[in-house]
């Protein structure tokens, strides 16, 4: 047998480069997690400053890790996607808490994307309203309640399926959580 070394060659530079290009989407999708997830902890702390500040960054973050790794079919999954579906959850959480429309993300264009990061967010919804109920603010446990059976009744008629089926159902026993937490405050009051 005679083997093509030149060609094997550079099999491993393009298996060595793609190895490294993998490792840094990696990272830079591991920091917009950790900024995603610092925008939701400033916001359940009402520290809307730090929120802005970090939903910034992980946006500009997200924009970089698209433009930088666009040419490497791998950035579209794993590690690329769960940053993008947290920093769509973080900014959909913040326009809540700012009392702005929650729809349209800037820069992220895949929908699957996007349901999975807004199927995540009752569960904020639901953090938010308990906090609420710890500072004795029934108008904001009503208004994450009524946000949630808005995002509820506006979802009911989708036909999602695998991942955004599971997505679906943990949103729904969020809801329904907040429900009974609602349901709770009035039978006090």
């Amino acid at each position: 047998m005679s083997l093509n070394i030149k060609y094997l060659s550079s099999l491993q530079t393009h298996i060595s480069v793609s190895a490294k290009t993998r490792q840094a989407v990696i990272a830079a999708s591991n920091e917009v997690i950790f900024l995603s997830k610092r925008v939701i902890f400033a916001l359940h702390r009402r520290d809307i400053k730090e929120a802005t500040e970090k939903l910034t960054i992980a946006k500009e973050k997200l924009a970089s890790i698209g433009k930088q790794f666009k040419n490497y079919p791998f950035v579209d999954e794993g590690a690329y996607r769960a940053a993008a579906e947290e920093y769509v959850e973080a900014s959909l959480f913040f326009a809540f808490c700012t009392k702005k429309t929650v729809g349209k993300v800037a820069g992220v264009t895949d929908e699957e994307i996007y349901m999975a990061g807004l199927l995540d967010v009752p569960g904020e919804l639901y953090r938010y309203a308990l906090h609420a109920v710890t500072q004795k603010n029934i108008t904001e446990v009503t208004r994450a309640v009524d946000a949630s059976q808005e995002l509820y009744g506006a979802l009911i008629g989708f036909e999602f399926t695998q991942y955004l089926r599971t997505k679906f159902d943990q949103a729904r026993n969020m809801i329904h959580k907040l429900e009974e937490l609602s349901a709770e405050l009035a039978l006090k009051s």
